[in-house]
């Protein structure tokens, strides 16, 4: 038997993204599911303080006008959020408010302690 199919060639693999699928079809005409944003890898898990934090907590930066790109780093048990804003964006009132809306969000998790600190440049 050959894996080799010149008309058709089918290979079957896993992807475990965390995905949105668009809800309305597309205006080609064409029928097949579409995705609306790609969040990232199902195994990608950060864990502060044993605490599962999934990254699609930090999916509401992404919608955020005034955030141009965003990294999040786990350094043992402490995240570490770099944040470049863009170039409309009210800087500390933007700061303050993407603080207090992510602290909210991974208090309800279980991550209780959070703290604002600003890198230089």
């Amino acid at each position: 038997m050959l894996l080799a199919n010149r008309v058709q060639p089918l290979i079957r693999y896993e992807i475990p993204d965390v995905v949105t699928v668009a809800p309305e079809p597309c205006p080609c005409g064409r029928t097949l599911t579409r995705l609306a944003a790609v969040h990232g890898r199902s195994e990608d898990l950060l864990s502060p303080r044993g605490v599962t934090v999934h990254p699609l907590q930090f999916a509401g930066l992404a919608a955020n006008a005034d955030i141009r790109e965003f990294q999040v780093f786990q350094h043992g048990d402490r995240l570490t959020l770099h944040v470049v804003l863009g170039d409309r964006a009210a800087g500390a009132q933007t700061t303050h408010d993407v603080r207090k809306q992510l602290a909210t969000r991974l208090r309800v998790r279980g991550v209780d302690r959070t703290r604002p600190h600003r890198c230089p440049g």
